[in-house]
């Protein structure tokens, strides 16, 4: 073939040919892409891990310096408490002595029982075996006090005893007592209400009794403002009242008074009426 064939006929399977090849050769050129992405990715996740090792050792390497650091204070502190002496135990108290001081205590308060219902008789026992014959009794065959002033009694069986002194000494003479007071020693002071006093005066020796009368004594009308002693009766509204005790309300508003004589009903009005006449009398 000429030359100018070849190169048409090369014109024209030319681009056939570069179709063909760019088909077969795509999806090898996709899948080289796609295996350099991946690469790529790799490659930058080795990045990203080596500098997650590192980054852990030397936290690894901080966390060995820290524990060593604690062991070290630990073992620090040991030996501070192993150096230290121990404290001395506190006195105990006398523990057996409380608990029987409480329980004596608990044992008062508790009431006393009353006492149970006496029980039924026993049964006799057996009659016993009899025993040696007994000495003769020694009873008392007299008696007499003598000039000593001593007991002494006569036994049944002849013999004496002394019981000691039974009548003693008389004994030596009292002093005299301080001087009494008499009637004709008393003098009666009456303070002119309730009160009276009775005085006893011998010499320097004064002695003074003083005595309050339970009488009511009259104070006429209730005054504001005045103190009143019990007894004292007054009028006021009308009534009359009687002081329970000390005081200085007005009647009927406390306990202070008592009511003695209430106050009798306002009469009628009355009618004026013109006198009468006087009657002619006739003597005859």
């Amino acid at each position: 073939m000429k030359h100018s064939e070849i190169k048409m006929l090369a014109e024209e399977i030319g681009p056939v040919v570069r179709s063909l090849i760019d088909d077969a050769t795509s999806p090898l050129k996709q899948e080289i892409s796609h295996l350099k992405e991946i690469l790529s990715q790799r490659s930058e996740g080795f990045s990203d891990v080596s500098k997650s090792v590192d980054r852990l050792e030397q936290q690894l390497n901080k966390a060995k310096e820290y524990v060593e650091a604690e062991k070290k204070a630990v073992s620090d502190r040991f030996d501070a408490i192993e150096a230290m002496e121990p404290p001395k135990p506190p006195e105990l108290p006398d523990i057996a002595s409380m608990v029987a001081e409480e329980v004596a205590k608990s044992i008062a308060k508790l009431p006393e029982p009353n006492p149970g219902m006496d029980g039924a008789p026993g049964k006799d026992g057996k009659t016993g075996e009899k025993g040696e014959p007994g000495k003769d009794g020694v009873g008392l065959a007299g008696a007499f006090i003598d000039r000593a002033g001593e007991l002494t009694v006569t036994l049944t069986n002849g013999e004496t005893r002394s019981l000691g002194v039974i009548v003693g000494k008389d004994g030596a003479p009292g002093k005299d007592g301080e001087d009494g007071i008499g009637f004709e020693d008393m003098d009666i002071v009456h303070d002119g209400e309730r009160g009276f006093t009775f005085r006893f005066q011998r010499g320097a020796k004064i002695v003074e009794r003083a005595f309050t009368l339970p009488v009511m004594l009259d104070r006429g009308v209730f005054s504001e403002g005045k103190g009143y002693a019990a007894g004292d009766v007054v009028s006021f509204g009308g009534s009359m009242w009687v002081a329970q005790k000390d005081t200085e309300e007005r009647p009927g508003d406390g306990d202070g008074w008592r009511l003695s004589v209430k106050r009798g009903r306002d009469g009628k009005d009355g009618v004026m009426k013109p006198a009468p006449e006087p009657k002619t009398v006739k003597v005859k």
